[in-house]
């Protein structure tokens, strides 16, 4: 059974665009509202990533098999028009300012951001990874650049003389930064307790001042009408939306799903339009009335039958509370799956998912787990996992294992699998403790982080190595823990998926893997993508992964 997939919804001129993959890939469509219709507006042989409307012009954005190098097209009259048309670089699209389009770009081999207009005037060079979250007035981009995953600085730029002001609140996490008065704005920090919380700016000093101070991150606001926004607020994993007050600084809470997870949403007057899934419901689009609570289902996938999902946490080895969400069966010595999330600063999330389903009704439990370093838990979780405290990761999988047999797991039937840092994840377990699984997959994952770091594009490694440790500080522990040097340890059958066009981890971090163990004799599978990238767009793709995930679990049972 294939679900469609949903992305990047907006709401403009009484219709809802959106981005799906129910034609096999990523095309862009719009359903009107009024009429009940959907209409598919591109039709290429690659996949969109965003689009955006300026004036009356609607820009599409397209990458190479999933390289991430994204161009720029105008959508007219059913055909796309190039726009931007250099494939050796990164574009980052788009912001409107003053009827002119800004934007970020930076070639593959540069660890350098410019700042751009249509003209291909550049405003601004950066040496960190720049990008843009907000305008003020009718002469200032807001740009926000990245040291780390929780380290970023605030700058303005102004379009019109191409200076550069520091905002001298550096050394935090933001984003959605908006302007609401001459002197005021609305921006997400966690610069007072470490979740993101709504602030107030003054555009005068700069200084915040905390509107929420919640232990919880909010994710993003949108304006409804007066001073009144609608806040999508991330509780430990499950969305809640709430309506928030200028005048008095409340979070009313809205009547709405709260079992899963919110993938985006719009706001007019009278109405709010929210992409929507759970465990246990597949992505749909939903209006709700604010007049009367009322909700209705627009469009998206078929309901399925319901089934059991819960979150629950245990003690790992520092008496840290680990959370995670589980598919359970209701019987004794049941086939246990470990799925661990990428990132490592993500997070699992109560959403639905293909495979996990998939797993359940093959007689599985699957456990998705927000080990150390996951986000959606404060700053301070965060870095609990950095360099040197990488394996005390590891080793909460590892005290997972032993609370799900302490349930009814089978303790001879877990296996564990992972994607992105979730696939490093993996075989670090896989390398260091073999004898805790039945076997393994990972999926688009890390071998060795030396190589990783020397071959990920130059201004990816500048952030991951705040994370993973420094080239000539922190090699001998690279070396150490290294999946690649321990290969040889692996005594447990191991499937490994990739992609040639991965921009974030090079598919060669896969190949060297699977050529030592296939050279040492060990039970190893490699299956390489040649035209797709670090998240599957193609559904054949995904569809044949899930398919050899599923036939290798059960063969091993």
């Amino acid at each position: 059974m294939n679900f469609k997939r949903y992305f990047n919804m907006k709401l403009h001129n009484n219709s809802l665009y959106y981005i799906s993959d129910e034609k096999g890939k990523r095309e862009l469509f719009r359903y009107d509202i009024k009429q009940k219709w959907s209409k598919q507006l591109t039709k290429t042989d690659e996949n969109v990533k965003g689009y955006w409307f300026v004036g009356d012009k609607l820009y599409v954005s397209i990458d190479f098999s999933g390289n991430e190098r994204e161009q720029l097209y105008l959508l007219k009259n059913g055909s796309l028009e190039p726009v931007i048309d250099e494939p050796e670089y990164f574009h980052h699209f788009l912001t409107e300012l003053n009827n002119t389009v800004y934007f970020t770009k930076n070639h593959h081999l540069d660890a350098g951001f410019r700042i751009f207009n249509l003209e291909n005037e550049v405003l601004g060079h950066f040496d960190a990874p720049t990008k843009i979250i907000g305008t003020i007035n009718d002469n200032y981009l807001v740009l926000k650049m990245d040291y780390s995953s929780v380290e970023s600085e605030l700058v303005l730029l102004d379009v019109n003389s191409n200076e550069v002001v520091d905002i001298p609140v550096e050394g935090h996490r933001f984003s959605s930064f908006k302007q609401i008065t001459q002197t005021k704005a609305l921006i997400i920090t966690d610069a007072t307790n470490g979740f993101m919380n709504l602030h107030m700016m003054n555009l005068q000093t700069y200084e915040l001042e905390a509107l929420t101070d919640l232990d919880a991150d909010i994710l993003s606001y949108k304006h409804f009408k007066n001073k009144e926004y609608i806040v999508d607020v991330n509780e430990a994993g499950y969305s809640a939306l709430y309506s928030f007050s200028l005048h008095d600084y409340v979070l009313d809470p809205l009547d709405f799903y709260q079992d899963g997870v919110v993938h985006g949403y719009e706001v007019d007057n009278q109405k709010l339009y929210v992409l929507f899934s759970s465990m246990n419901s597949p992505m749909q689009v939903y209006q709700y009335t604010f007049d009367n609570g009322s909700i209705k289902q627009l469009f998206g996938n078929k309901p399925i039958d319901a089934f059991k999902t819960t979150k629950k946490s245990y003690m790992t080895f520092d008496e840290r509370e680990i959370e995670y969400f589980m598919y359970p069966i209701d019987e004794d010595n049941i086939p246990t799956v470990i799925h661990i999330h990428g990132g490592p600063e993500s997070q699992a999330r109560p959403e639905f998912n293909e495979l996990y389903y998939d797993l359940y009704r093959d007689g599985f439990q699957v456990a998705i787990p927000n080990i150390r370093g996951s986000s959606g838990y404060g700053v301070d979780f965060l870095k609990l996992d950095d360099i040197e405290k990488r394996l005390d990761a590891m080793q909460d999988i590892i005290e997972l294992k032993k609370h799900l047999v302490e349930g009814n797991a089978d303790k001879d039937n877990i296996f564990v699998m992972g994607r992105s840092y979730g696939g490093f994840m993996t075989l670090l377990l896989a390398t260091h403790h073999s004898e805790e699984f039945k076997g393994a997959v990972d999926i688009v994952g890390i071998s060795h982080l030396k190589t990783f770091l020397n071959n990920t594009p130059s201004w990816r490694r500048n952030l991951r190595s705040k994370e993973y440790g420094f080239i000539g500080t922190h090699d001998e522990f690279m070396e150490r823990i290294a999946p690649l040097n321990n290969s040889e340890n692996v005594t447990i059958p191991l499937r490994i998926f990739h992609s040639k066009h991965d921009a974030r981890v090079p598919n060669s971090e896969s190949v060297q893997m699977y050529e030592k163990m296939k050279g040492n004799g060990q039970d190893v599978e490699f299956t390489s993508y040649p035209n797709d990238g670090h998240a599957y767009m193609f559904n054949k793709n995904t569809d044949d992964m899930h398919v050899k995930i599923r036939t290798f679990f059960k063969s091993l049972i």
